[in-house]
């Protein structure tokens, strides 16, 4: 009994090996590609310009992220980069893929954003990445991102050398979104740049000694000393991206301003919050009584190269107690 069951397992695998395999191994076909370039629409106000401008200081930073064309999923990071020079924002993107482009302009880049300290080339926020971004005019496939690249944070560098983080910063910047782009053959991706930030004027009367110290929420604080009579700077907004989103976007900002006296007294003039409208200049004027306590504060928006918009009065002292001088 045990020889047959040895013969007939013998003779099953000599059936199976008669004959010549028709089976072959076929290699995975790659995905094709396109190479898409990019252009930029909407209110950014440098389009007209050459394309090519070696003297440029502006930069761009891009984020790309992708997924599957026939999946649900979120997307995932592909590639970034960090232009100054808009010729060369090409890359190349897979058939049967969807993409979405996040990208911001900093006017005046290289001299607004902290560099490396040991490398100039090397930018930190809103371009960093897992550390600071190279500018090298391509694009870097990698699943990291460019996570500030929609908020406001900019590390800046200051005419002294110093330099500070700031939620609200003192910059003149622009953001825009393309989503669900599917790559075609010599395709180009449009993104709708808006200006996101909003501007204001700081105005003082009857200042005849010391300084005011002027705090606006998440924002470098500000100083006017006696014999300056106004302060003026673009503010890019906490959230670019809700800017771009929304047209009439604003942000409520919390804004305190004391007097210091030439005699060291710190006498609190304004605890309020103001509200401040995308591509809108508020104007705030700030008077000091002749009594050294409190002050009037009124707020326009001055119209010009911003828009117009409502008027706002706020009371003297409003918010702030009154001090008691020694």
């Amino acid at each position: 009994m045990k020889k047959l069951v040895l013969l007939f397992t013998l003779a099953l695998f000599a059936g199976c090996s008669e004959g010549t395999s028709t089976d072959t191994t076929i290699e995975p076909a790659e995905p094709k590609s396109y190479t898409v370039s990019f252009g930029m629409e909407g209110e950014i106000t440098i389009e007209n310009t050459p394309l090519t401008r070696a003297s440029t200081d502006d930069l761009y930073g891009i984020q790309v992220w992708s997924k599957p064309a026939i999946s649900t999923d979120d997307y995932v990071a592909y590639a970034y980069g960090l232009f100054d020079d808009k010729s060369k924002m090409t890359i190349k993107l897979l058939e049967g893929h969807l993409y979405k482009f996040q990208s911001t302009m900093v006017v005046d880049g290289k001299n607004v954003v902290r560099t490396d300290n040991l490398d100039d080339n090397f930018y930190w926020y809103p371009f960093a990445v897992e550390q600071e971004t190279q500018l090298e005019n391509k694009f870097i496939w990698s699943t990291s991102n460019m996570h500030s690249i929609k908020y406001g944070l900019t590390w800046t560098t200051g005419a002294d050398g110093g330099s500070e983080y700031a939620d609200r910063p003192f910059v003149d910047r622009y953001y825009g979104e393309a989503t669900d782009y599917a790559p075609v053959e010599n395709g180009s991706v449009m993104i709708d740049m808006k200006r996101t930030v909003f501007g204001v004027k700081f105005i003082v009367n009857d200042l005849t000694e010391g300084e005011l110290i002027i705090n606006m929420e998440d924002s470098p604080q500000l100083t006017i000393v006696s014999g300056t009579t106004e302060i003026e700077k673009l503010v890019t907004f906490n959230s670019v991206e809700s800017a771009w989103i929304t047209d009439n976007y604003t942000e409520d900002v919390p804004i305190t301003i004391t007097w210091k006296k030439a005699d060291g007294v710190v006498v609190p003039l304004i605890n309020q919050t103001v509200t401040f409208t995308r591509k809108q200049l508020s104007t705030i004027t700030i008077k000091i009584k002749d009594a050294g306590v409190g002050s009037d504060m009124d707020l326009i928006l001055e119209a010009g190269d911003l828009a117009d918009g409502e008027d706002h009065v706020f009371e003297s002292g409003e918010g702030v107690e009154t001090p008691v001088e020694p």
